[in-house]
């Protein structure tokens, strides 16, 4: 992939969280500010150690979190278009 490519990708994400604030009635600006919050998980990171903070996450939103997605993958011939 080509740096432009890369880029125009990451504006369209950018785009896409802002107008789904906005449509949803909130800050479309919130966003962009993640320079404090990311500060600040970063001190954390630093202060408690990798593991004291993510292993809770880890359990809270991952192991413990009730909804689930069965797929089932069957092997065959591909259909012709």
């Amino acid at each position: 992939m080509t740096t432009s490519v890369i880029s125009n990708k990451k504006h369209m994400n950018i785009g896409s969280w802002l107008q789904a604030k906005w449509l949803y009635g909130g800050d479309p600006f919130e966003p962009l500010h993640f320079a404090k919050p990311l500060e600040q998980f970063k001190q954390r990171l630093s202060a408690e150690g990798v593991k004291a903070v993510l292993s809770p996450l880890i359990q809270k939103y991952i192991l413990d979190n009730p909804h689930r997605v069965t797929i089932e993958l069957q092997v065959g011939a591909l259909p012709l278009l």
